[in-house]
């Protein structure tokens, strides 16, 4: 998790070529949870199988692989603000996809960017079709940067604590709104808020990072002022709490409430006045 995609450094001394650590980008992350990741059991198959999906916030790409895996999108876009994180999560679905193909570990490739593609152009299962890659939504989108909009559910899970104390309360609702213009008609927005403790706790832990230490002192919105904000502001329909994962060996910290916000479906008189026009 986290923002700012890491820099690097061509000198040769060890410590000089450990890459900058990005807010919230744990290596280690999923090492304090259980696989199969719990969290999964609290969704709804049919929101996933056979459509297109995009997870923000991939880190090293377990949990990516698993909601793939468990449940089939035809095509699934793991994306991280950290290089290095993103690097891991592809290592990970080259050997998912030689494990299926093994032409995948021959010619060195992984996932298709196409839908449900293989590596020898074969419609294969579960790993192809996915893909991971480096975007960071903590930061304006450019105008020349293309936008996709036909995503049918977009996931974001721990992730919009680091976001909000990357860019505030501006920065997080902006995230909203670009998750939002990604997604069709109808399509989910499948999220996993921090509590406010966490966020000191972050504070504290980052205090030699004085941007994060001073955004956190602008931050006004709290995490329960969410599901008001993508309603009222964004223009989402509804935002149900799914729950929390029912699993005592999960650590509390990592214990959380998941929701799902809904955009609006197009109506009849929505398509017969577009194709007017």
């Amino acid at each position: 998790k986290g923002a700012m995609a890491p820099g690097s450094s061509s000198s040769s001394s060890s410590s000089s070529k450990k890459r900058r650590r990005v807010p919230g980008g744990y290596e280690r992350y999923y090492g304090y949870r259980r696989s199969p990741d719990p969290r999964l059991a609290l969704l709804e198959g049919s929101w996933f199988r056979g459509n297109k999906v995009k997870d923000i916030g991939c880190n090293s790409g377990q949990l990516t692989l698993e909601l793939g895996r468990l449940f089939e999108p035809r095509f699934l876009v793991g994306v991280d603000a950290d290089r290095g994180l993103v690097r891991d999560a592809q290592r990970s679905l080259q050997r998912a996809s030689a494990a299926v193909d093994p032409a995948a570990e021959a010619d060195g490739s992984s996932g298709s960017r196409e839908e449900g593609v293989g590596v020898l152009g074969r419609r294969l299962p579960f790993p192809h079709g996915v893909w991971f890659e480096t975007d960071d939504y903590a930061r304006p989108r450019s105008d020349a940067e293309p936008e996709d909009h036909s995503f049918d559910v977009v996931c974001a899970f721990s992730v919009t604590k680091w976001i909000h104390l990357q860019a505030g309360d501006a920065g997080l609702r902006l995230f909203f709104r670009r998750v939002h213009a990604e997604l069709k008609p109808g399509g989910r927005f499948v999220f996993e808020p921090q509590d406010w403790k966490s966020y000191r706790r972050a504070k504290v832990k980052n205090s030699h990072d004085k941007d994060l230490t001073d955004t956190f002192r602008t931050i006004n919105l709290r995490p329960n002022d969410f599901s008001r904000i993508l309603v009222d502001e964004v223009g989402f329909t509804s935002v149900t709490d799914l729950g929390v994962p029912d699993d005592p060996s999960v650590p509390g910290g990592f214990r959380r409430h998941i929701y799902c916000a809904q955009k609006k479906q197009r109506t009849i008189e929505n398509v017969a006045g577009s194709s007017v026009m």
